[in-house]
């Protein structure tokens, strides 16, 4: 399967990719949007925000005074438990402002990698960025003095630098965090990137996917749940189907198996054809069985089409997922969303 970034540039140009490449663009961002960006482009980290997340108030002083922040070194603090990755992560005090570095395993490669990453900020092309369910705290991020600023919120306003997301039931951060990704399309990255806009769809929103009633029908219905994916989509998946498919998770289907979750949770790892073989002569069938696509939406169109081929009908995006699986979270009181999120 193609690389999706190989794809974009080729769509969008592989001048217009280079040239980004050649800006170097510093994302400073307050939690997990600005690395997830970086990823999804395969550009040099240019920012020492990445692996890291603020608390809203503690963002806007480290914007508020860049110059002096950038210039000092962090004291470590203490360390705190990070649930999703299940090790202990350090954090630092900045002049007053607490640095949670989220994925960092020990407190030397937090202090290592933030000022090694510092030092590379350019600051002549930075793009500062935040999340943020406050009014207030947008408020303030507006009369920050940027060129390039965008400010993701979940409610109306008329701040310009301000962008409305209507998450529905899924945590805020995690459905703005999915843009950055491309599991879910609200603007031209490469705009942003290159501008510092974002181009907003006529509603003057996004709105995340709900999972229909059919769609969900077949799911429950389902004797068996497969996920087609791997890497880290694959195991968001996976994580989201241990409360909902009550046993029923019966492998990966992946047409590589780097990276592939079952390395760690011990699943079937097969291809599409060879489910359908084992399906195809037994029980259950595969109309007895939901496919999780666990990809980005670029992929979409393909791989249902070959899952159609080889028989499979009950098929499920990776948004609808997610998107049911808040939903009932939120219905049972939401412990697996607070067991599950992917907020930093």
């Amino acid at each position: 399967m193609e690389d999706p970034i190989a794809r974009k540039t080729e769509d969008l140009s592989a001048d217009r990719y280079e040239r980004l490449a050649q800006s170097r663009v510093s994302i400073l961002s307050n939690c997990c949007w600005g690395g997830l960006t970086y990823h999804y482009f395969k550009l040099p980290f240019l920012s020492p925000t990445i692996n890291l997340f603020f608390t809203d108030r503690d963002y806007i002083r480290f914007l508020e005074n860049l110059d002096g922040m950038l210039e000092k070194e962090p004291v470590f603090d203490r360390m705190a438990y990070n649930p999703e990755e299940d090790f202990d992560y350090p954090i630092f005090d900045l002049c007053g402002v607490k640095l949670h570095m989220y994925h960092c395993r020990d407190k030397e490669q937090g202090l290592r990698e933030w000022n090694e990453r510092r030092a590379r900020v350019n600051r002549s092309n930075l793009l500062v960025t935040m999340i943020t369910e406050s009014p207030e705290t947008a408020e303030r991020f507006d009369r920050l003095p940027f060129e390039k600023k965008v400010c993701f919120v979940p409610f109306r306003t008329e701040l310009p630098s301000c962008v409305f997301a209507d998450p529905g039931c899924i945590p805020f951060v995690s459905f703005v965090n999915s843009f950055a990704t491309g599991t879910r399309r609200l603007y031209d990255p490469l705009v942003l990137l290159e501008e510092g806009r974002i181009e907003i769809p006529k509603d003057g929103s996004a709105q995340a996917s709900a999972c229909t009633d059919e769609t969900e029908a077949a799911f429950d219905a389902a004797e068996a749940v497969l996920i087609y994916g791997a890497k880290a989509l694959g195991t968001r998946a996976f994580n989201m189907l241990k409360p909902l498919s009550a046993g029923r998770f019966a492998g990966f289907a992946v047409t590589s198996v780097q990276g592939n979750p079952s390395e760690k949770y011990g699943f079937p790892v097969m291809s599409i054809e060879d489910w359908q073989k084992k399906y195809g002569d037994g029980e259950p069938t595969p109309d007895d069985v939901a496919v999780i696509m666990a990809l980005f939406p670029d992929y979409y169109g393909e791989v249902r089409r070959t899952l159609q081929e080889n028989g499979f009908r009950h098929i499920m995006t990776f948004e609808e997922l997610e998107w049911l699986y808040y939903r009932r979270a939120k219905l049972r009181g939401g412990a697996e969303d607070r067991n599950n999120r992917e907020d930093r």
